[in-house]
């Protein structure tokens, strides 16, 4: 018989299969160290349109396949800010993190956009656990949808968030990519970086990150697609971790919002429905969804059923 723990979170069992966790830690002890790239996200808009966005994929590709002492898991291109998830030395992905993002500024000025990324300094920081690294993961792969309400982690184009578990969308990579040639590369990228890079393949008009990211073999580092998702649904608690650790603010769904407050109101007042919990909780339940949760007025209101005018009498105009 298998040996299977039991995790709950936010009200939800999970079943981890202990047997299956070795696979997962064998590959993180493998390819340590790990680290979580990111800058900024407090900067002007330097992604005004989607030729701006397939600009950024095409020398992301170019860069990973110019730097191959270093591998890339994940990414996200946000309008305004980046997010990474890389296996190598510290000095390489440090040098790999700056090459990207000055790649990037080069290109986009090449292509006429009055942009800059200066203020897009890279940060990194180590991943010390296969724990963290699954939700590190989780993370990059969700930032997107966040912000984009037309979009899902499974959807979001412009990172390689939406192949991870996704037989759909590597079924599409597989009939209708097709070959990069050198010149067109080079076109496509600004750069003379891509004239030794071969091997690419196009997708909706930019280097599809499935011929740089392996993210077949990285998805070995969850036991399943159902634990994929979890993560990706339901750790909402490590995200904000993660968010506070790294000084970015981060957006949840109403769906998301009221599973976490409902699981803190079982736990704290005995009755897992906002709605219904004493007054004096709900004025502390709304401090704590803003400060904590970056919730909107609107959220706030919608999910502790208040005024929208009581939510914002509680706050200075500043802090709405």
């Amino acid at each position: 018989m298998k040996n299977f723990g039991i995790r709950a979170q936010e009200g939800q069992s999970v079943r981890t299969d202990i047997r299956s966790e070795s696979p997962c830690e064998t590959l993180f002890s493998r390819f340590s160290p790990f680290w979580h790239i990111y800058t900024p996200e407090n900067q002007p808009i330097f992604f005004p349109d989607d030729n701006a966005f397939r600009t950024a994929m095409n020398v992301t590709a170019v860069c990973v396949k110019s730097c191959p002492e270093v591998r890339l898991i994940t990414f996200e291109w946000m309008s305004n800010h980046f997010h990474g998830v890389c296996a190598g030395r510290k000095e390489d992905v440090e040098s790999f993190a700056r090459l990207l993002i000055r790649m990037v500024g080069r290109a986009l000025k090449k292509e006429g956009y009055c942009v800059t990324l200066s203020g897009a300094v890279p940060n990194i920081r180590q991943i010390c656990s296969l724990k963290d690294l699954r939700n590190v993961v989780s993370y990059v792969n969700r930032n997107g949808f966040l912000v984009s309400p037309g979009e899902t982690p499974f959807s979001y184009p412009w990172g390689a968030n939406r192949y991870y578990f996704n037989p759909d969308a590597k079924e599409l990579f597989r009939r209708f990519s097709t070959p990069v040639r050198v010149q067109q590369l080079r076109d496509l990228s600004h750069s003379r970086l891509s004239d030794g890079v071969t091997g690419l393949l196009m997708l909706d008009g930019y280097v599809c990150p499935l011929c740089y990211c392996e993210i077949c073999f990285w998805e070995g580092l969850f036991q399943n697609a159902q634990q994929y998702f979890y993560h990706i649904s339901r750790q909402i608690e490590s995200h904000k971790s993660i968010a506070r650790e790294i000084g970015e603010q981060i957006f949840y769904t109403d769906d998301e919002l009221f599973a976490s407050i409902s699981s803190l109101c079982a736990k704290e007042f005995g009755d897992p429905r906002p709605s219904l919990v004493p007054v004096e909780a709900k004025m502390l339940l709304a401090k704590k969804m803003r400060f904590e949760y970056n919730a909107s007025v609107k959220q706030i209101s919608r999910i502790l059923r208040l005024d929208t005018g009581v939510v914002k009498a509680m706050f200075p105009p500043s802090l709405l």
